[in-house]
């Protein structure tokens, strides 16, 4: 029985039994551990507000990122007269990001 337990610790502790064990805590972790965004609400309109500033605001003006977010703000804001800025700007800002990933705006 000890020989079993060793093995199987022996296993465990090789990059093969490390990979196999993080992977089903990972695994674990992403089924049941849900991030709860307060911006994901409000995530089709964050889309629509990020490729209005993209194309309200030419990236060649002076701090255009910061005028594009400013923009975007504006806009989910103007939807939502009673929404959490903090949230929405972080929303944005990973919209943003995600959709550029996507190639979806340049």
């Amino acid at each position: 029985m000890n020989d079993v337990l060793n093995g199987a610790w022996a296993f465990v502790n090789s990059p093969i039994g490390l990979t196999i064990v993080g992977g089903i805590v990972l695994y674990l972790l992403n089924r049941f551990v849900r991030p709860n965004a307060k911006w994901a609400k409000y995530e089709g309109t964050i889309i629509a507000a990020v490729k209005y500033a993209e194309k309200a605001i030419p990236d060649g003006s002076d701090n255009a990122s910061q005028r594009k977010l400013d923009e975007a703000l504006k806009y989910v804001l103007a939807v939502y007269a009673k929404a959490d800025p903090a949230a929405i700007t972080e929303g944005i800002q990973i919209v943003h990001e995600k959709m550029e990933a996507d190639g979806v705006i340049k």
